[in-house]
């Protein structure tokens, strides 16, 4: 072991705490200047190590890079036959170590990684694992045929298990979660069952955040999408709304949604009559409010268990649209009657508020369900 590297062990175990150049040479049995020249070593690798005239070295408490040296200190002595080696950046850690492993390598060769160029996930998937956003590692283990099988399991129980001390859960709740099982397997990358995984941002994740970004955009540009009719125009705003919830699921539709509502508040012109927070004491805003709570209820009915027909769709879909024109009926009549002053009666309400608008709705509703019906299968094919 190198004069650094046997530095690097010495300050990890001190951390926080100054150390004289003369205790440190004592302790490593070198000279003060292979000391210094350790320090300055170190430094330019990356690491924090604050230096004080008459108090000496300190690695600073501050500092996160990965080492051997810094994740040795945690092992329990039942971990002492594990061979780490952290590398800024790999393929992936999973080829490194089967290359190893084809070598020769024992067993406990681990191998970590800052950044990973080509990460892979379960049956083919690519993970994405960019550098300081998540902890990649694969460990070489020799097990007999029988335990083989049990592996990814107490992996799992393990990793949960170390997240639940430290955040002071109990493990089953750590395993569970409030979404299901929360576990991650090495090889496996993905959360296990519906849980969330413990290492960098997923694929699907990234590609969940784009589609609401996509549909926020959509149902901005609905609201100026206008068909033309003898009576009203029809505007594809709900309709791009509708299709959030259908393809989305509730909560990400929902999402997209209120992405779109907050752009506006901000005072971004996406609204049909601007933007800006002085927006709420719009009549119309109530359907801006009855968008996001419609697209929720209709993603959700949409994706309950017990098969996908058009049926299911289009009265998810009119559920939604039954929630948008009750909150934009009843807002409208608040906003006229408190703080226009000019209340309006029922009949009036429901012609102005309802009437003019809702057939057409209730004709994008269908045909909306009657694509998503082709659609919705294609994404979930694309997500396995």
């Amino acid at each position: 072991m190198q004069t650094r590297e046997r530095l690097l062990a010495f300050l990890e175990e001190n951390k926080g705490r100054y150390l004289s150049g003369e205790q440190i040479a004592q302790a490593l049995s070198v000279s003060r200047a292979a000391v210094w020249k350790a320090v300055q070593g170190l430094r330019s690798a990356g690491y924090e190590i604050d230096a004080v005239p008459h108090k000496g070295y300190s690695l600073s408490l501050q500092s996160d890079r990965l080492s051997p040296q810094g994740i040795g200190k945690y092992l329990e002595p039942a971990c002492g036959g594990l061979a780490i080696d952290v590398l800024p950046e790999v393929d992936s850690t999973n080829t490194v170590v089967r290359a190893r492993a084809a070598a020769g390598a024992a067993e406990g060769c681990t191998v970590l990684a800052v950044r990973q160029t080509q990460g892979r996930g379960r049956r083919g998937r690519s993970f994405f694992s960019p550098a300081d956003t998540g902890v990649y590692l694969s460990i070489l283990l020799r097990p007999g045929q029988a335990q083989a099988g049990r592996l990814t399991t107490m992996a799992a129980a393990a990793a949960c298990d170390r997240v639940g001390r430290r955040r002071r859960l109990p493990l089953g709740r750590a395993l569970r979660g409030r979404h299901g099982w929360a576990a991650v397997g090495r090889g496996d990358h993905d959360a296990a069952g519906r849980g969330r995984g413990c290492t960098g941002m997923t694929r699907d994740r990234i590609r969940r955040m784009v589609l609401c970004a996509m549909f926020a955009a959509l149902i901005a540009a609905g609201a100026f999408l206008r068909i033309p009719t003898p009576f009203v125009p029809i505007t594809l705003q709900y309709l791009f709304t509708m299709l959030a919830g259908l393809l989305l699921g509730g909560k990400d539709g929902a999402a997209a949604v209120c992405l779109y509502v907050v752009l506006g508040l901000l005072g971004l012109p996406v609204f049909t009559a601007g933007g800006g927070p002085s927006y709420v004491f719009h009549p119309t805003f109530g359907y801006l409010i009855g968008f996001a709570l419609g697209t929720f209820v209709t993603g959700t009915l949409a994706h309950r268990p017990g098969g996908l027909h058009t049926g299911r769709l289009i009265a998810a879909s009119l559920a939604g649209l039954a929630i948008v024109y009750l909150c934009g009926t009843v807002y409208y009549a608040l906003i006229m009657g408190l703080y226009l002053g000019t209340p309006m009666g029922l009949w009036q309400l429901f012609f102005y508020c309802v009437a003019m608008t809702a057939p057409g709705d209730i004709l994008l509703s269908v045909l909306g369900a009657i694509l998503c019906r082709r659609l919705i299968p294609i994404l979930q094919r694309e997500r396995t």
